[in-house]
């Protein structure tokens, strides 16, 4: 980002936000490192359903090594001379990685499939026909596998302890910091663009991938802003009058009694879910929304600029703790071998940290 779109009196709370903050505190990191290598961290997409065999999109089961989200959809829009707007993706995955997901194409891209697979790092593994585009958001969650390479197999009763409190009292749902760029320049540069800084017709605003990622980042910043202070106050695992809540079935409500939301709350039933500002955004109420106000002021932001944006900031709600599942840690040639299933949209790295102390990109 260069001088011109630097906001400084953001700088400060961007990089707080990206720093991480773990509750396993308490126990000692654990020696290794992680993604030395891209097949060291693998992750595959559990999508929501199967392409149908018939329609007129193609859902393409992708693999790509060590490429970067962002890379992949420009590669396939000129490979196969369709549209950014046409290519739909439940998800983005990381790119010091080997990771397989499904991504959909217009039907009439079939011939040029070929040209797709001459792009390095990029291999297609499966082709099926849908009636409709992949949606963002439209996968079960991410199952991942991962080498942290030289730690010791005298280290497994540590790592287990920090995953099994996690699964006890869940993981904090940050965004990982590779969300915000180098130095949090990509979240930098979303809020310029929100607050107006940077003008309509600058090139961040034309750039239909870019603009996505920078007003995301913006908005995960500010997230990742709220959560920490949550935790910071006691309440990451508090329920508050007029919280909203994500139900186990996916259904979503604010709380008017606190005692028996929290009781479902702490037999798993339901999980409090922290504010993506936008335009459709399901409100909070009450003490939960005075406390998410609170965030946006002391970062000097108006609700009103996310609802002007329209359709690029439509807002959502995101759980503010997830609990991992299927659980496996091994001792390998190398180091320790971990797999586990996050919901969609969590970030591994942040698992990841909890157990080394240190931050991971």
């Amino acid at each position: 980002m260069d001088d011109t779109m630097t906001v400084t009196r953001w700088a400060p709370l961007v990089n707080e936000a990206i720093e991480p903050q773990w509750i396993t505190y308490d126990i000692p990191p654990v020696p290794g490192k992680a993604k030395v290598q891209p097949e060291d961290f693998v992750v595959d997409e559990i999508p929501a359903y199967r392409p149908s065999g018939e329609g007129e999109h193609l859902f393409l089961w992708i693999e790509k090594r060590n490429v970067s989200p962002e890379f992949l959809l420009r590669a396939i829009a000129r490979r196969l001379k369709v549209p950014l707007r046409s290519i739909g993706c439940a998800g983005l995955k990381d790119k010091v990685a080997v990771t397989r997901q499904y991504v959909s194409v217009p039907r009439t891209a079939e011939k040029r499939l070929r040209h797709l697979e001459r792009e390095p790092g990029i291999k297609i593994l499966d082709v099926r026909p849908h009636q409709h585009k992949l949606r963002t958001s439209h996968l079960k969650g991410n199952v991942f596998r991962i080498l942290l390479r030289e730690t010791p197999k005298s280290a497994i009763p540590r790592v287990r302890s920090v995953i099994d409190r996690l699964r006890r009292q869940g993981m904090p749902n940050f965004y990982g910091r590779q969300r915000f760029g180098r130095g949090g320049d990509t979240a930098l540069t979303g809020l310029a663009m929100l607050s107006g800084s940077i003008p309509n017709d600058h090139i961040a605003w034309r750039d239909r991938i870019r603009r996505k990622l920078y007003l995301s980042a913006a908005q995960a910043a500010i997230y990742n802003a709220y959560l920490r202070e949550r935790i910071a106050r006691g309440w990451f695992r508090k329920v508050l009058d007029g919280d909203v809540m994500h139900k186990e079935s996916g259904g979503i409500f604010f709380v008017t009694d606190v005692e028996q939301e929290q009781r479902r709350f702490d037999q798993g039933y339901t999980v409090h879910a922290g504010p993506i500002f936008g335009k459709k955004m399901f409100k909070a109420r009450g003490v939960a929304a005075e406390f998410e106000y609170e965030i946006l002021r002391r970062w000097e932001l108006e609700p009103e600029w996310f609802v002007a944006r329209g359709r690029l900031l439509m807002g959502t709600r995101r759980p503010n703790l997830v609990y991992p599942q299927n659980v496996s840690i091994e001792a390998v040639a190398d180091g320790v071998q971990l797999s586990f299933t996050l919901a969609p949209g969590s970030f591994a790295t942040v698992l990841l940290e909890e157990i080394l102390k240190k931050p991971i990109t």
